[in-house]
């Protein structure tokens, strides 16, 4: 596979990846449930309004993945989005969060599967688009540098 169809293939993995996530959140936060109303742990801010807030943000993610030629745009959105996110579930960490992240809302409660094993999940999800836009990122670099 060229580096341009693998670049291809990778980012539209991560448009997938984004809606899906963006749709769980907006359906979570479009719920009734008690713990939308309490604050986050990390930023002083009710759970619904960080899920409302982080929703839009992905699909603008997904968009520029979409309509941007540049490669170096197109990784360089995923990684910061990638680094937002790992440091949103450091910072939980520090504060003794054990549990699922509340990444895709609360939709994962009906889910039909353990708690542990979604978290495992989307810690893989997250390592996969910062590892991949990394080195599409680098790779860019590169080879614009050899110009």
């Amino acid at each position: 596979m060229t580096h341009s169809r693998a670049a291809k293939c990778y980012f539209a993995s991560v448009v997938v990846i984004l809606v899906l996530t963006a749709a769980a959140k907006i359906v979570s936060a479009a719920g009734s449930a008690g713990v939308l109303k309490a604050q986050d742990r990390l930023i002083p801010i009710s759970n619904r309004t960080l899920l409302l807030t982080v929703a839009p943000i992905e699909i603008l993610v997904a968009v520029t993945l979409l309509l941007a030629e540049s490669e170096i745009i197109k990784s360089a959105s995923v990684v910061w989005l990638s680094v937002c996110f790992g440091t949103y579930r450091f910072g939980l960490m520090c504060l003794g969060h054990i549990w699922v992240c509340p990444c895709l809302g609360f939709i994962t409660q009906k889910l039909p599967f353990r708690p542990e094993s979604i978290d495992a999940a989307l810690k893989l999800t997250l390592g996969y688009m910062f590892a991949g836009s990394a080195y599409f990122l680098i790779s860019s670099w590169r080879r614009q540098r050899e110009r």
